[in-house]
């Protein structure tokens, strides 16, 4: 009896012993399952150049039609004053340039939407429209209804020669109401050449201080129209073209890639210009007290460049040099640029 009892305390936990190790045993070939947290998937990097696409993009929201006194043109919307919802359009002085009499047509801008806006009559013409001395460039006021909420492009002053660009504008084969006509023209090419001083340009009948060479198809409407980057920022507007074969008028839509039928154009830069601009509208602000704060047309601060491509842009033929700084209307130096 007392071997029985002895025997039971050490058979049974010998034997308990065994059938834990063999169950171990037997787990331990299995597969654990994976316990452990998900991991934070890793965001996906994207480049922050916009594609053409997106370039096309941002330009059909602040590109702009301007008829009035004279032949139309485009522009772009540059700054909002966000205290009276006024926009400011940055375009080409001689479309605007001249201050209409009294009943002559008023200068009406069309912005993307269709909206008509009229920007600068007889009456409030020195009050709407600042113009820069010594360059082909101007600024245009409008003041939109609260519910018209337009984009402003984007400005810089990175440029550099060879850099592929985006030319934008508006045009119409009727003269007389331009705006029931008109189409959205786009075209790709190249800066070719800078202009290495203010003693060196291309100074012709309407247009002066124009220091930017490219290969992009532009025929006469399009002038005032904005020049991107390929990130999509403003680099130039457009002043002038030249005519080669066939003239265009702006009927058709125009070849996006550069054409031999069409010449290169020239354009104002907003780098050498945006000082002289923001001068110009803090002067006009401190002469008119229904601005409440001062108001500057800004840079984009982003600090990225376009990139500069391995190939040179060529310009496809030289032209004609002219003195700098023709007065309005004088015809004694003309190139092949009008």
């Amino acid at each position: 009896m007392q071997i029985r009892r002895i025997a039971r305390k050490i058979l049974i936990p010998f034997l308990l012993t065994l059938i834990i190790v063999k169950v171990v045993g037997c787990t331990s070939s299995l597969p654990l399952p994976d316990i452990r947290p998900n991991p934070t998937p890793t965001p996906k990097v994207t480049s922050s150049r916009p594609r053409p696409k997106t370039i096309e993009d941002i330009a059909k929201k602040t590109t702009v039609f301007i008829t009035g006194r004279g032949e139309p043109g485009s522009g772009v919307i540059v700054e909002k004053d966000k205290n009276t919802n006024t926009y400011y359009v940055l375009t080409a002085k001689h479309v605007v340039g001249i201050k209409p009499e009294q009943g002559e047509r008023d200068y009406i801008i069309q912005t993307p939407d269709n909206q008509e806006h009229i920007a600068a009559t007889s009456d409030n013409y020195d009050e709407k429209v600042i113009k820069l001395d010594d360059a082909d460039l101007a600024l245009i006021e409008f003041t939109a209804e609260e519910n018209q909420i337009y984009e402003v492009a984007p400005l810089t002053n990175s440029l550099s020669s060879s850099i592929p660009v985006y030319a934008f504008g508006w045009t119409s084969c009727l003269k007389d109401d331009a705006s029931l006509d008109k189409q959205f023209q786009q075209t790709k090419g190249g800066i070719c050449e800078l202009r290495e001083d203010d003693e060196h340009g291309w100074d012709i009948r309407y247009t002066n201080n124009m220091d930017i060479r490219y290969t992009n198809n532009i025929v006469k409407q399009l002038s005032g129209g904005p020049i991107f980057d390929e990130i999509g920022r403003v680099v130039a507007i457009q002043a002038a073209f030249a005519t080669v074969g066939e003239k265009e008028v702006g009927c058709n839509t125009i070849p996006k890639n550069p054409d031999n039928k069409y010449s290169d154009a020239l354009g104002v830069s907003v780098e050498k210009n945006i000082h002289a601009l923001n001068s110009k509208l803090l002067e006009k602000q401190s002469n008119n007290k229904r601005y409440k704060k001062s108001l500057f047309i800004k840079l984009d601060v982003d600090s990225k460049t376009a990139k500069n491509p391995n190939t040179k842009v060529k310009c496809r033929q030289p032209p004609k040099r002219c003195p700098p700084i023709l007065p309005l209307g004088e015809e004694k130096c003309m190139s092949e640029f009008r």
